[in-house]
């Protein structure tokens, strides 16, 4: 993705006044002149990036940023979806690099399409949809595998919440849905390349079910008519077969039940994916271990499989992530207090004894996020 055209955001004069100013001071600007949050952090990226850190001046700032590389003209940041949507180029990577559990045999299919240089799956079967809906528990790792499979594609990714399109007008949410599949299309056209779309908790979005205390069974009834509109089926509709080529589209749920019928029979691909038995603990946690500096880690093979088996029993991928970090963090206090030596060993574990599965299980979803 290009560089951000950050001029026409400062073209104007800056009506502020400071001898020096940073970051900080740079934000503030930003939003008086109601540029909105994702356009801000762009532009925050690209001073990183060109590694200015401080201005004399408010004319300095411009002088400088304005003459930063201006974006390609196919910068999704020109979409007007792009305020409900996080996007990015997704730095290509090996699937194993990102994803730890094993996957199903349709969903290695999947991967070998995308990977692929051609289209000819649909000379053999017209009827194949980019579509594919992860379901299971929660922390399951249903959006990282996701995120997987487009950096093992190299695919341009999208991520859509349910909250990001709400809005309290009438006709409001189905518009922004639309413009979304719209703006994501157009993108992809102008590209030239297929692009991922991942809805992450899509029964939030495409609900058969209204919420507590009011009537939204229309609400819902809408956005679902807007999302089989694009993802239906269109045999006679060149440009809705050109739109399911393109769009690579990818939904979470943890709730499968709350999906309509006509909605979960767009999805050619419907995978659970189930806590982790001991054998995928396993792997789950060296692939997580592995993501610290080695020489900082004391914990054998055999020391391994007993953590998995003992210590993280009962626990999803969330957890074994979150406990991983817990654990390193342990070693590397107890360096600076001089309690011990820095390396990461089976005791800094131990904080996850004590209870049954069950119970560790619920109370560390309650504890986890204090530690990120």
């Amino acid at each position: 993705m290009g560089r951000i055209f950050i001029w026409s955001y400062l073209s104007t004069p800056l009506n502020y006044s400071i001898e020096k100013f940073d970051y900080q001071a740079m934000y503030i600007i930003l939003k008086s002149k109601h540029i909105d949050r994702h356009q801000s952090q762009r532009i925050m990226n690209c001073m990183s990036e060109h590694d200015i850190r401080r201005f004399e001046s408010a004319e300095e700032a411009m002088e400088v940023l304005g003459t930063t590389e201006k974006a390609e003209d196919d910068d999704f940041s020109q979409y007007k979806s792009s305020r409900y949507l996080g996007y990015g180029a997704v730095k290509q990577k090996k699937f194993e690099e990102i994803y730890a559990g094993e996957v199903a045999e349709e969903i290695e299919e999947f991967r070998l399409f995308l990977n692929s240089d051609d289209d000819l799956i649909f000379e053999y079967d017209p009827s194949f949809k980019q579509t594919v809906l992860f379901h299971g528990p929660t922390g399951t790792g249903k959006t990282t595998l996701a995120y997987a499979i487009a950096a093992e594609s190299g695919l341009p990714f999208f991520k859509l919440e349910a909250n990001e399109i709400e809005d309290k007008y009438i006709g409001e949410s189905e518009r922004h849905l639309a413009q979304v599949f719209k703006d994501i299309y157009d993108y992809a056209c102008k590209k030239e390349s297929k692009v991922v779309l991942f809805i992450d908790e899509i029964d939030n979005l495409l609900s058969s079910r209204g919420r507590e205390g009011g009537s939204t069974e229309a609400y819902h009834y809408k956005l679902v008519s807007v999302f089989l509109n694009y993802f239906g089926d269109n045999d006679h509709d060149e440009l809705r077969k050109d739109f399911l080529k393109k769009i690579v589209l990818i939904g979470a749920t943890n709730y499968p039940e709350k999906i309509p019928a006509n909605v979960k029979s767009r999805f050619f691909i419907v995978s659970e994916i189930p806590k982790p038995d001991d054998r995928l603990r396993t792997s789950i946690l060296a692939f997580q271990i592995g993501q610290i500096n080695q020489k900082y880690v004391a914990i054998d093979e055999g020391e391994l499989e007993d953590i998995a088996r003992t210590e993280c029993a009962g626990l999803n991928a969330r957890q074994i992530s979150d406990a991983v970090k817990k654990a390193a963090r342990k070693a590397y206090f107890e360096k600076k207090r001089e309690q011990g030596d820095g390396m990461v060993r089976r005791k800094h574990f131990e904080f996850l004894k004590g209870s049954s599965p069950h119970k560790r299980s619920n109370s560390f979803d309650k504890i986890s996020y204090m530690y990120n």
